[in-house]
């Protein structure tokens, strides 16, 4: 009976950029600024799958969010305009 292939859990740059929906030059820009860990083996630059699905459940938000701004958008349109007039 053959074994499941193991899954892939390193990535390399331009695989976490797609991972990530990010250019390789923003997955470095993350890496860089602390915002997500990198495996370093020699030269060779790999990111951690467990990582990234870390980094994006951090970068979630909900729109109840009191840290989102209040864009009045629950407003109607020309209630915003008439507010913007006085």
């Amino acid at each position: 009976m053959p074994h499941p292939a193991p899954q892939k859990r390193l990535y390399d740059i331009p695989e976490a950029g797609v991972y990530l929906g990010r250019t390789p030059w923003g997955v470095r820009r993350l890496i860089w600024s602390g915002a997500l860990p990198a495996v370093r083996v020699g030269r060779r630059v790999h990111v951690d799958v467990r990582d990234m699905d870390e980094f994006i459940e951090k970068a979630k938000v909900r729109e109840e969010d009191s840290r989102l701004p209040d864009r009045g958008l629950d407003k109607p349109r020309n209630k915003m305009l008439s507010d913007a007039v006085t």
